[in-house]
Parts: structure tokens; sequence; C-alpha cells
């Protein structure tokens, strides 16, 4: 490999790993830089002639093998969008990698960490949930709750009309108008966290 290029991938700040491919989803590792091993919890870890299998078992369910036969096959650089790959049952990983082939058939896979964005997309899940929640009460519970009071005043009033009914349902009525401007501000808030999360 060009001394340069390995320089470049040996202190790149990007994790990276060359793989050499022995036959169909049988990758073994070429170079696996410094910032690659840290990232991912194994930075002494004997990966010299390795296949990716022996390093990390459950390498298959992350997909990528499929994306380095395409790129193998084709010579066109593909990108393995964000995946999650299981280490141990309390350990995971959030990766994506961008793949190419070398002119000498290696391939090879530039990465960074991801799980800081992943954990902030999992929060604006959880945030999407709790405004659905509160939307949800604040539409169908306490809005029920106060056209039904404002509905029995209404019939009140016709009987019998009086200026203390009349304030009561004065405030009512503003109290209905400020949860429907509650509900479409948080009706707003869910609309920007979908369209940012599940686009």
């Amino acid at each position: 490999m060009d001394q340069l290029l390995l320089n470049y991938f040996k202190n790149s700040l990007y994790g990276i790993a060359v793989y050499e491919r022995v036959e169909k989803d049988r990758y073994r590792f070429v170079l696996y830089n410094t910032t690659g091993r840290k990232m991912d919890g194994v930075p002494d870890i004997d990966y010299e002639g390795k296949f990716i299998e022996d390093l990390f078992p459950n390498v298959h369910e992350f997909g990528i093998f499929e994306k380095l036969e395409e790129v193998f096959k084709t010579g066109i650089p593909q990108e393995h969008q964000l995946k999650t790959y299981k280490i141990s049952d309390d350990h995971y990983l959030y990766r994506t990698n961008k793949i190419q082939k070398l002119s000498n058939g290696y391939m090879v896979c530039q990465y960074h960490d991801e799980s800081k964005i992943f954990d902030l997309t999992d929060r604006l899940v959880q945030d999407y949930e709790t405004f659905e929640n509160i939307f949800n009460y604040s539409e169908y519970k306490v809005k029920g709750d106060f056209s039904i009071v404002h509905q029995l005043i209404q019939v009140l009033l016709k009987k019998q009309p009086s200026d203390e009914l009349k304030k009561i349902n004065t405030h009512i009525k503003n109290i209905e108008d400020k949860i429907d401007a509650l509900s479409s501000s948080i009706s707003r808030g869910m609309k920007k966290i979908k369209q940012e999360v599940f686009r």
C-alpha cells in the first residue's frame, strides 16, 4: 500500500479499517487504525490477518457485507447508513460507514462514532411521545371536561340568567381558547420533531 496513503489511514481522526476480500462475504483485516480500534472499544486487539467475524461475531447482523460486496463488484463508493452493532447486551456501536475500493482491490471502510447523534435522536423520539401524551390529554380530557361545563352553564343561563353565570361562562370560554392555543403550540412542536427525526 502506498506509504502516504498508509500514513493517512493510520493517523486519521476517522476510524478506518482496510480489508482484503478472500471470497464472497469473507474479508480479513489488512489495517485497522488506532482511532477505529479506540472507537470500537478494542484498542489493543490483535487484528492482522483476522477475518471481520473473528473479531466481531455479530457483524452479519450489521448488514455491511452486502455493501462490501456491492462496492467490490462495481467499484462505486457506497455509504452504509447509520446502523447499530451489538457488541454485548449493554454495549452498542452506532456507525455510518463510507466504503470504497482501492486500485489494488483492498476495501476501505471509514467511519466515526455516531453514538451522540443516536442518543439525541432517541431523546427527540421520547420528547415526541411526551408531547403526544400532553396533546392527547389536553385535547381530549381537559378540553372535553371544560366543554361539558361550558354547555351546562349555557343551559343554566337559558333557564335562569345571571351576571355571575355570565362571568363564569366567559372565563370557561377563555380557558377553552387557551387550551386550543396550547394544543396548537404542542402540535407545531410535534410536527417539527417529526420532520427532523422521522423524515
